[in-house]
């Protein structure tokens, strides 16, 4: 059974909706902390707006790494993404999961979304629905 943070979690991931460039996944040494980390897009969301953020987010995972590393949005300077994440194909439209993460940080608030984010492509974790045959 999959739980409610579970969904959360599968909405959250951004595996899901765009393809994120090689870079991403080898191993680097993190410039800035999580938390500070957390604590910066929180504001950038507060300040430039959920759906901004989120677009600016997806583009980050696309663009060439000098952009990355200087782009306050990207999660490089964080951490590494995990090699299980690495080989899965987009199935959700951008603008779908565009808004079914506007609406979820409003629910949650954006730290916990940022957390939540940074948690499942540090670890990898990806919830798998299973399709109930009965």
């Amino acid at each position: 059974m999959v739980s409610h943070d579970d969904m959360k979690d599968l909405f959250i991931n951004p595996v899901t909706a765009t393809s994120i460039a090689e870079y991403f996944f080898n191993e680097h040494e993190p410039q800035i902390t999580n938390e500070d980390w957390v604590n910066s897009n929180s504001l950038l969301i507060h300040d430039r707006g959920a759906e901004f953020w989120l677009s600016e987010l997806l583009n980050a995972f696309t663009a060439p790494l000098v952009e990355s590393k200087s782009n306050p949005v990207s999660p490089y300077g964080t951490i590494t993404i995990s090699q299980s994440l690495k080989d899965l194909a987009p199935y959700i439209d951008r603008e779908d999961w565009l808004a079914a993460n506007v609406k979820l940080i409003g629910e949650i608030g954006g730290s916990e979304w940022l957390w939540r984010l940074l948690n499942i492509l540090e670890t990898g974790t990806v919830v798998a629905l299973e399709h109930d045959e009965g």
